[in-house]
C-alpha cells in the first residue's frame, strides 16, 4: 500500500484537477474547440470557448506544483540527473514506444526501431508527451533556480510576474489591437526566459507555496477570482476579435492570446485549493481518494492518449449525445472522467510491477 504520510492534500487536489484538464485539452472538436460549432452570438460559444481557454492552465499548474515542491530542495547535481531526469528520460522512451506500435496498428506501418529514434529525437509525433520534453529541461535547471529562488525577496517576486504579465499578454494584446498582427515587438527586445514554463511557473509555485502567509490569502480569494473571469474573458474576445478578423476559426490559427492570462488563472485556482484544504477537514475517505488519484496522475497523463482515440471512446461520444439525448459538452466532461478512471485503476495496477511501478 503506498504511503501518503507525507502528502499534502491540497497538492494532490491540484494535480487531480489538472490532469482532467489536460484531457479536455485533447479532445479536439468535440470539447476543446466544440465553441467553433456555435454562432457567436449563442450563449454556448462563450461558455465552450471560456472552457477552452481555462482548460490551459493544466500544464502550467504542473509546472507550478512541481516548483512548490523541488524549488526548496537540496540536491547534488549527480542526484538531479540519477534520480530524477533519468526516470523522466525512461518514461518517455518507453511510453512513446507504446504509442508509437498503437500508431504502427492503426496505419498498417512497419516497425522500425531507427525511425522511432529518429522521431523520438526530432519530432512531436507524440504530441501528448511534449511536456516530457519540457519537464527534462526544468530538471536540468534546478541546480540554478533554487538558489534564485530561494535568495529572491517578495518584490523580486512580483517584479517577476508583472514583467511576464506586461510580455505574455499586455504587449501582444496592444499589438493586435493596433496593428492586427502586422508589427510586433523585435524579438530580441522580450523577456523570453520570463515566460518560459519552465521558469515562471515554477517560480509562481515557489512563491505561491513557502512566500505567502496562509492566513493572508482569505481576503485576496474573491478578488482574485473576479479577476480571474476578467483575463479570461479578456482572451475570450481576443480569440473572437482574431477569427473574426481573418474570418477563420482553424483552431490552430486562433490560440494566440489562449495563454496570455494563464499565470493568474494558475495563482487563483492555487491558492483556493491552499486555503481551502488547509483551512477545511474532510472526511478519511475522500481525504483518501484524492491522494490516491493526486499520486496517479502522471501514469494518468501517460495513458490516457492511447484511450482517448480508441473506437470504443469514440463510440461513446454518438452513443451519449444522440441516443441519450445529453448536452455535448456534458459528454466529454463524462468521456473525460471515464478516461481518468479508466487510467488510474491501470495506473495503481502498473504500481504493483515491479521496474515499471518506478516510472510512474
Amino acid at each position: 500500500m503506498e504511503s501518503f504520510k507525507d502528502k499534502k492534500l491540497y497538492i494532490e487536489f491540484l494535480r487531480t484537477f489538472a490532469i482532467f484538464w489536460v484531457i479536455f485539452n485533447h479532445t479536439e472538436h468535440k470539447g476543446f474547440s466544440l465553441f467553433t460549432s456555435y454562432p457567436a452570438n449563442s450563449i454556448e460559444f462563450w461558455i465552450y470557448l471560456f472552457l477552452s481557454v481555462f482548460c490551459k492552465l493544466s500544464v502550467p499548474l504542473f509546472f507550478a506544483i512541481s516548483g512548490s515542491l523541488l524549488l526548496n530542495k537540496e540536491e547534488s547535481i549527480k542526484d538531479v540527473y540519477l534520480k530524477r531526469i533519468t526516470k523522466i528520460c525512461i518514461a518517455l522512451i518507453v511510453f512513446s514506444f507504446i504509442f508509437y506500435l498503437q500508431n504502427i496498428h492503426d496505419t498498417s506501418g512497419t516497425l522500425s526501431l531507427h525511425d522511432f529514434f529518429k522521431q523520438l529525437y526530432i519530432s512531436d509525433w507524440n504530441y501528448s508527451y511534449w511536456y516530457l520534453y519540457a519537464f527534462i529541461p526544468f530538471l536540468m535547471s534546478l541546480p540554478l533556480l533554487r538558489p534564485l529562488v530561494q535568495n529572491m525577496k517578495k518584490e523580486h517576486f512580483y517584479y517577476l510576474f508583472v514583467c511576464a504579465i506586461f510580455f505574455m499578454a499586455i504587449l501582444p494584446i496592444g499589438e493586435y489591437l493596433l496593428w492586427h498582427g502586422k508589427y510586433t515587438l523585435n524579438k530580441n527586445f522580450r523577456m523570453a526566459w520570463i515566460i518560459s514554463d519552465i521558469v515562471l511557473y515554477p517560480c509562481l509555485g515557489y512563491f505561491l507555496e513557502h512566500k505567502l502567509d496562509i492566513e493572508k490569502i482569505k481576503k485576496w480569494i474573491l478578488p482574485l477570482w473576479l479577476i480571474n473571469f476578467i483575463t479570461i474573458f479578456i482572451s475570450c474576445f481576443m480569440t473572437f476579435y482574431k477569427a473574426n478578423l481573418i474570418d477563420n476559426y482553424d483552431i490552430s490559427r486562433i490560440q494566440t492570446f489562449y495563454m496570455s492570462f494563464v499565470p493568474v488563472n494558475v495563482t487563483t485556482v492555487f491558492i483556493t485549493a491552499k486555503y481551502f484544504f488547509t483551512k477545511n477537514a474532510l472526511s478519511p475517505t475522500v481525504s483518501k481518494i484524492i491522494l490516491s488519484l493526486g499520486s496517479a496522475t502522471f501514469g494518468i497523463y501517460l495513458l490516457h492518449i492511447l484511450f482517448l482515440y480508441l473506437p470504443v471512446t469514440i463510440s461513446l461520444w454518438p452513443l451519449l449525445r444522440d441516443t441519450l439525448h445529453i448536452n455535448r459538452m456534458i459528454v466529454t466532461f463524462i468521456i473525460c472522467f471515464l478516461i481518468m478512471a479508466v487510467c488510474y485503476v491501470i495506473t495503481i495496477i502498473i504500481k504493483k510491477i515491479p521496474f515499471i511501478n518506478k516510472l510512474i
